[in-house]
C-alpha cells in the first residue's frame, strides 16, 4: 500500500493544477460563499408594539440595532397569516414590563432565542442598573448556519477528483499493471483513497482555522466538532466516488453525476432554505440523504452542545462509506476498461 500511496502522490503532485485545485481555490470559494450568505440572509422579525411605558421602543431600537434582525411592523390581526406564509420567521407583540408574546412556527429557534436575550438586556437597560453596551448576539460573530449546505455539497462533490484517477488508471491499463504486481484490489484502492482524503482534510483544516480567525459563529461550544464533522463528510466522499468510480466507464460522466444526484441531494436536505420551513414532503425525501444526516449531526451538536447524540447519524455515515468502499473493491478487480 505504501508504494500505491507513494505513486498516488507523485501522480497528483505532477498533475498540473490539482494542488490548486483541491486546496487553493476551494477555500477562496468556500470563504466567499460565507461571507456572502452571512451576510445577506436576514430574519425578518414582526413587532406590534402594545406597551405604554416605553421598554417596546428600547426593544425595537436593539432589534433594528441587531445584525442579521430585519424589523417589520404589522397589524396584530395580519402577524399569523404572514408567518404562514414565510413573510416573517417570527412575531413578538410588545406589552408593558418586557413581557411578550411570541408567535412562530416551531420553537427553539436561533432567531427565538434571540429576541428573547433582546427583551432580557433591553429590560436591563430601560431599569438602567447597569450599562448594555450590546445585546451577546451582535458579540457573536458571522453565522455559518446560511452557508452549511452548500459548503458541505462542495466538501461531498470533492472526491470526484479521485474517480477520476480511478477511471483513468482503468481505461489507460494502470490498474491493470498493478493488479499483475500482486496488490490487492482494496490496497489499491485504500493507497489511492488516503492521499485524496490527505489533500481533503488538508482543505477543510486550512477553511476551518481561516472561519477560526475571522470569527465565524459555528453555533456549538466547542468548534472543533464543526471540524471533524466535515471530516467524517470527506470520509463519506472518498467512499461514494471510490463506489462510482466502479460503475461508470467515463471519466465525463462524472460531472452529471455531481448535478443530477448530489445537488438534489443537497437540495433536499436544506442546502438552499431552511429544512424545517420545506413542505413535509420534501423533508421525508431528505431524511433519506446522507448530507441531511451530516446536517442533522451537526444540527444535534449545536443544540446539545456534544457529539453523543449525533453518534447515531455520524455511524450511519461512516458505515455507508466503509460500504461503498467496499462493494467498489469487488467491483474494481472485475471492472474492465471502457471500450
Amino acid at each position: 500500500m505504501k508504494a500505491i500511496i507513494k505513486n498516488s502522490w507523485l501522480i497528483l503532485k505532477n498533475t498540473k493544477g490539482f494542488i490548486s485545485s483541491i486546496t487553493i481555490w476551494p477555500i477562496i470559494l468556500l470563504l466567499l460563499l460565507t461571507f456572502t450568505l452571512a451576510y445577506s440572509t436576514s430574519h425578518k422579525i414582526a413587532v406590534v408594539d402594545l406597551s405604554t411605558d416605553g421598554t417596546g421602543k428600547i426593544i425595537q431600537k436593539n432589534i433594528q440595532e441587531t445584525e442579521g434582525l430585519e424589523l417589520i411592523k404589522v397589524k396584530e390581526d395580519e402577524m399569523t397569516e404572514k408567518i404562514l406564509a414565510g413573510n416573517i420567521e417570527l412575531g413578538v407583540i410588545l406589552h408593558d414590563a418586557g413581557e411578550s408574546d411570541l408567535i412562530r412556527l416551531a420553537s427553539g429557534s436561533e432567531v427565538e432565542q434571540a429576541i428573547k436575550t433582546i427583551i432580557n438586556t433591553s429590560l436591563i437597560e430601560e431599569q438602567g442598573s447597569m450599562p448594555v453596551k450590546v445585546n451577546e448576539v451582535r458579540e457573536k460573530g458571522l453565522t455559518m448556519t446560511y452557508s452549511l449546505g452548500l459548503m458541505l455539497f462542495k466538501f461531498i462533490t470533492a472526491g470526484s477528483s479521485l474517480a477520476a484517477l480511478l477511471i483513468v488508471d482503468r481505461n489507460n491499463g494502470m490498474k491493470g499493471r498493478i493488479f499483475m504486481s500482486g496488490i490487492k484490489s482494496s490496497s489499491y484502492l485504500a493507497g489511492r483513497a488516503i492521499i485524496h482524503f490527505g489533500a481533503m482534510a488538508a482543505t477543510a483544516l486550512i477553511y476551518y482555522t481561516f472561519c477560526v480567525i475571522f470569527r465565524f459563529d459555528f453555533g456549538m461550544q466547542y468548534s472543533a466538532y464543526f471540524l471533524l464533522m466535515v471530516l467524517i463528510t470527506n470520509v463519506f466522499s472518498v467512499g461514494v466516488f471510490t463506489f462510482l468510480s466502479s460503475v461508470i466507464n467515463q471519466e465525463g460522466a462524472l460531472w452529471s453525476v455531481s448535478t443530477f444526484i448530489f445537488f438534489p441531494m443537497a437540495l433536499f436536505s436544506g442546502a438552499l432554505f431552511p429544512y424545517e420551513n420545506m413542505p413535509v414532503w420534501m423533508q421525508k425525501v431528505g431524511t433519506v440523504f446522507p448530507q441531511r444526516w451530516i446536517t442533522e449531526s451537526i444540527e444535534i451538536i449545536q443544540e446539545k452542545n456534544s457529539i453523543v447524540p449525533a453518534l447515531p447519524y455520524i455511524g450511519a455515515v461512516i458505515l455507508l462509506a466503509v460500504l461503498l468502499f467496499a462493494i467498489a473493491c469487488v467491483r474494481t478487480k472485475r471492472m474492465k476498461a471502457a471500450a
